[in-house]
């Protein structure tokens, strides 16, 4: 490679770190200057109120610290008609969204080979429209680098949070946004059984038909939850 070359090719690398410091930067300045604000962590409810989901979200917690949770999207909320009660709020600051932690429990006579969890993040302009303004998906049970896959047996339970390796992508999109993210919405996508079966969001059981490989992280920029519901 030519002097020329490598002079160019280290000037766009110094390039990509300054800029990448710069958003990080943003993003640390950003939380510590805006100080607490109000939030709320909310299970979202899209199967009818006569399923019985087999994983149950519990226990959610903040740097450590239990929060109760509110709900969306269940019967008689579908517009976010209900109001949050003052218990189901905390005040946190910007950055609260990576330290989110819960447990899920499977309720269920089978055992759980594989589950999705999508979360979903609101700034007020979102909540206003009734839009999210971005999510993430977070599975659990699918062996990474060469671990062993988890499994969570009928009675047992599993800790979820957001893995370290999402973080600088969470950063990013929520700078993206350009908003406060004051809620976020947390659901059971899809769960797998051994014996072949899964479960829906929707509350609906079928039969695994088709096993394609799912990524570990996936993003939506997504505008409604209709839209990203698939």
């Amino acid at each position: 490679m030519s002097t020329s070359k490598k002079t160019f090719a280290l000037s766009l690398l110094i390039m990509a770190v300054v800029i990448s410091f710069a958003f990080a930067w943003r993003y640390i300045g950003s939380a510590k200057a805006q100080g607490k604000v109000k939030r709320t962590i909310s299970e979202i409810k899209f199967y009818p109120s006569s399923v019985i989901p087999p994983v149950i979200i519990h226990t959610m917690r903040v740097r450590g610290k239990q929060v109760e949770m509110s709900t969306m999207f269940e019967e008689g909320n579908r517009r976010l008609e209900k109001t949050i009660k003052p218990e189901e709020e905390f005040e946190e600051q910007d950055d609260f969204c990576e330290h989110i932690k819960f447990d899920a429990a499977n309720r269920s006579e089978k055992k759980i080979t594989y589950v999705r969890f999508r979360m979903y993040f609101y700034t007020q302009e979102g909540l206003a429209r009734r839009t999210l303004d971005t999510a993430i998906e977070i599975d659990y049970g699918p062996a990474k680098y060469g671990e062993t896959p988890n499994r969570i047996n009928p009675g047992e339970r599993a800790t979820i949070s957001i893995p370290e390796e999402m973080l600088p992508e969470l950063r990013m999109e929520i700078l993206r946004v350009g908003g406060q993210i004051v809620r976020v919405g947390v659901y059971v996508d899809v769960i797998h059984f051994e014996d072949g079966t899964m479960w829906n969001w929707d509350g609906s059981v079928k039969k695994i038909s088709d096993m394609k490989r799912v990524s570990y992280v996936k993003w939506s920029n997504e505008r409604t939850y209709s839209r990203i519901r698939r």
